[in-house]
């Protein structure tokens, strides 16, 4: 075990945070059908689901989440393509983003950009970046119903009332606040904590169903794009997977959600014997490295933190000796 990964360990210790997480395998079964977004395909029978434990995210600020406690994960690859599929159980279906009390649910995962990699499993690191997935309910809502969520569908007796028509963060590009998105996941890439990065191409699908209580989600890809950030798969090899979710209802967004703690591994069966078509692998570009500071550096300093605050707190407490009375 590597130094970062002894120093984390320890500040999770510390926090009471890994005591029941545990690791689980998943396994990518091949399949010589196509694959679609669609989460009732019958072609989901062919995968077994695992469960993965959640917990609340107590590592960086902002603290919270951890209001569903875990999901149930499959996934296949036919040679071309991989898919997820994820499910979990959620009372409310949280579709809406566009004021400022109400908040989407969503649900991520995230690959080592580098298969050979371990970085951070909270978001990668400086030296090491990660592909991130993200499936968002508003998202999804846009795009059922052929176009973001604006002012008239929000606010239907205020509509006429926007100057211009100008929408600031459309008009400046920002592109949360485009009408037309084609997928309600958006491919990301960071290397450590605030350091999350739209990709360039947004080319992972997906589809969300909320019926009877319960949400189902498919991500599909192509195991490879040749796209620097983009995680790539290879039928046969193993890499890691990790995930995050958060409950619209219970106001989580942002750093507030629920978080797998651990790495899970994830393993692609390999191709049967004189299979046609699969997908070679191809060089992808160094990832850009985005300045900022190593993940062990920063669970040192918050180890030192918890010593410096134990010996504060012991000073503090610690009997104060009296003095002697006089007479």
């Amino acid at each position: 075990m590597t130094l970062r990964a002894i120093l984390l360990t320890i500040v999770l210790l510390s926090s009471g945070l890994i005591v029941h997480a545990q690791a689980t395998k998943l396994t990518a079964k091949f399949t010589d059908q196509e694959i679609s977004t669609d989460p009732h395909a019958a072609i989901w029978t062919q995968a077994q689901a695992v469960t993965v434990k959640l917990g609340p995210q107590q590592i960086a600020p902002p603290f919270g989440g951890g209001a569903i406690k875990e999901l149930q994960a499959r996934a296949l690859h036919n040679g071309r393509q991989i898919a997820f599929l994820l499910e979990w159980a959620d009372a409310t279906r949280d579709m809406e983003s566009a004021q400022t009390d109400r908040f989407s649910d969503a649900v991520a995962l995230q690959f080592p950009y580098q298969i050979e990699a371990q970085p951070s499993p909270f978001m990668g690191d400086a030296r090491n970046a990660v592909n991130i997935w993200q499936w968002q309910a508003s998202w999804q809502r846009d795009i059922d119903e052929g176009g973001l969520a604006d002012v008239d569908r929000v606010y239907p007796p205020y509509a006429d009332e926007v100057p211009y028509g100008i929408y600031v963060g459309r008009d400046v590009g920002n592109w949360r606040s485009q009408r037309d998105h084609k997928t309600p996941v958006e491919n990301l890439i960071a290397q450590g904590w605030g350091t999350l990065t739209h990709q360039e191409q947004q080319h992972v699908l997906g589809k969300g169903i909320w019926e009877n209580g319960r949400w189902k989600v498919v991500f599909l890809r192509a195991l490879q794009t040749g796209l620097a950030g983009d995680a790539s798969f290879i039928a046969g090899q193993k890499l890691s997977v990790n995930f995050a979710l958060w409950e619209g209802t219970q106001a989580e967004r942002g750093a507030r959600k629920s978080v797998s703690l651990l790495w899970h591994e994830l393993q692609l069966e390999p191709l049967p014997a004189g299979f046609a078509g699969a997908t070679e692998p191809v060089k992808t570009a160094p990832a850009v490295r985005t300045v900022g500071v190593d993940a062990w550096v920063v669970a040192l300093i918050a180890v030192l933190a918890l010593l410096f605050g134990a010996l504060l707190m012991w000073f503090i407490r610690r009997p104060q000796p009296q003095e002697p009375e006089i007479g």
